[in-house]
């Protein structure tokens, strides 16, 4: 399971654990290695400005060649001034722009969708870059079809479901150990308000507790080289076999089979 931060630090330092939450948009490294970046809401010049601090350590941390995705489809305006900002800010990081290999911008309709797709016509960058309708036409072009798989981009970003949001921490806390009495209890609702607010969730609550506790089990496998046994009963498992039987189907191996093959993998 990827940590939010807003801290851009602590984000480059370890990108595959983290996501970047900042006021407008998420950055998240998908499986693949696709720098993707989110945006939401409604975009002033410094939510723009906000964003470039990252995007000029990207050569020093993601390499060059790089594949990128932008989806700005959740962007409902655009001011002028983030828009000149923008483009200032493209002009001058040469460092930056020259080490971008392909990026796929996935627009929204209207004239933020004109602007997003003009956006790399009217630059001229060294690089190729496209704009697309769908987000898996855009990962497909960037060569990682997988896209962000069982990511949760929709918890993540700016505006989402705050309820979900205190859910979702309080199942990193709990784990498997919580049942719905208690987190309805605990976040002050009643169990059915705690339902409906889930309607919208794959599964519910017991599909978010088991996605939220075995990405934790596969962070802490992957991270950490406590014994599986401490990693079960961290997580709220009865015993280690509890956590092995709900880890086999969610992700077709066992815990020891995974922590086998990610030690084994060149990275």
């Amino acid at each position: 399971m990827r940590r939010a931060t807003d801290a851009v630090d602590e984000f480059l330092a370890a990108p595959t654990e983290h996501v970047l939450q900042r006021r407008r948009y998420i950055v998240a490294l998908t499986d693949a290695g696709t720098l993707g970046i989110v945006i939401a809401g409604d975009v002033e010049a410094q939510d723009a400005a906000d964003i470039f601090p990252l995007l000029s350590r990207a050569p020093d941390v993601f390499g060059t060649d790089r594949r990128q995705l932008v989806d700005m489809r959740r962007v409902r305006s655009y001011a002028q001034g983030a828009m000149e900002v923008l483009v200032g800010y493209h002009q001058e990081a040469d460092a930056y722009v020259d080490t971008v290999g392909r990026e796929a911008v996935v627009r929204p309709e209207g004239y933020v969708g004109a602007f997003a797709e003009g956006f790399h016509r009217s630059m001229a960058f060294p690089f190729e870059g496209r704009a697309f309708t769908t987000e898996a036409e855009a990962f497909h072009w960037l060569g990682d079809p997988e896209g962000w798989g069982e990511l949760p981009v929709d918890e993540w970003l700016p505006g989402g479901d705050p309820f979900v949001a205190d859910l979702r921490r309080l199942l990193l806390r709990e784990g498997a150990a919580l049942d719905q009495n208690t987190a309805a209890r605990t976040l002050g609702v009643s169990r059915r308000t705690l339902q409906r607010r889930l309607d919208e969730v794959e599964g519910g609550f017991r599909g978010l507790r088991r996605r939220v506790v075995i990405g934790e089990a596969r962070r802490l496998l992957t991270t950490s080289a406590d014994p599986i046994k401490t990693i079960a009963y961290r997580l709220g498992f009865r015993s280690p076999a509890r956590l092995s039987e709900a880890f086999l189907r969610e992700t077709g191996e066992t815990p020891a089979a995974f922590r086998a093959r990610d030690s084994a993998d060149p990275r």
